[in-house]
């Protein structure tokens, strides 16, 4: 997983979008050092990931309009990060079909979430995201 992945993952959790500075706080909680430069260098680099509004970060406007430059696993990041609760597969292979009119099974939210154990936990069946205790 890369930092763009994560600075993703932080920013979905947040609904009115962060400034730089309240993302390298937030990494810093999960022990990613880095500068408010470099989280403006990797929005800048991913238009399609991130929005910038007022000087916040946020994630795009319409989840539909990014699903061709999207995979399965930001789907699925993207998803999970909504429910800080966490949701089981079928919860998620459900919000992927609404969201973004994937069609997906549990078997490949499976694979997809142990092949990426760095941005995903499972917890008594519950998929949630690594971060999603860093900002509140």
């Amino acid at each position: 997983m890369d930092l763009k992945d994560v600075i993703a993952s932080v920013v979905c959790q947040s609904s009115e979008g962060l400034a730089p500075v309240q993302i390298v706080e937030a990494l810093a909680q999960v022990g990613i050092h880095t500068s408010a430069r470099q989280v403006i260098e990797v929005v800048d680099r991913n238009p399609r990931l991130f929005s910038q509004v007022e000087g916040r970060i946020c994630g795009p406007g319409d989840s539909r309009k990014k699903t061709e430059h999207m995979d399965l696993k930001d789907m699925i990041a993207t998803v999970v990060c909504q429910r800080p609760e966490g949701l089981v597969p079928l919860q998620i292979v459900d919000d992927l079909s609404r969201q973004f009119g994937v069609q997906a099974n549990t078997k490949q939210v499976l694979q997809v979430v142990s092949r990426h154990p760095k941005l995903f936990s499972e917890v008594e069946g519950r998929i949630t995201s690594r971060y999603d205790n860093s900002i509140k």
